[in-house]
């Protein structure tokens, strides 16, 4: 099996308020703006990525109020909403993952990179993004 993470791409962090959330980041902590993500593919939020220092922030907001990310806004606040982890082959991760007990769901496709996730009952308390990305 190749099962392998290869490092942190980044940091989820859910906002109520993309303007706000991103002028703390870039005015106050002095982030350097990266991209607009736009609306995801389902269309239920939106994204924006920083730079602070060698790592990346992608604050998502949500589009309305009965999506899930407001859900889990309402649920458990702004904040921490998951840690982005590349692995080598996520075919090979799942597999990994279900012979401890772990199932992964959402799987999908986004720009050719292949995308799970762990569930945070099963994460330690944090959902965890698993990409393996495209050549």
């Amino acid at each position: 099996m190749a099962h392998k993470i290869k490092k942190l791409l980044k940091v989820n962090v859910r906002a109520k308020d993309m303007g706000e959330t991103r002028h703390f980041f870039e005015d106050v902590l002095g982030a350097d703006f990266k991209s607009d993500r736009g609306t995801d593919t389902i269309g239920d939020f939106v994204g924006s990525m920083v730079e602070l220092g060698d790592d990346v922030v992608d604050i998502v907001a949500p589009t309305s109020n009965d999506v899930p990310l407001a859900k889990a806004i309402a649920k458990r606040g702004q904040g921490l909403d998951s840690l982005c982890y590349e692995v080598e082959n996520l075919d090979d991760t799942i597999a990994h993952l279900k012979e401890h007990g772990i199932d992964t769901f959402n799987h999908s496709n986004y720009h050719g990179s292949k995308i799970a996730f762990i569930h945070p009952k099963d994460g330690t308390g944090i959902m965890i993004e698993l990409i393996e990305k495209a050549d």
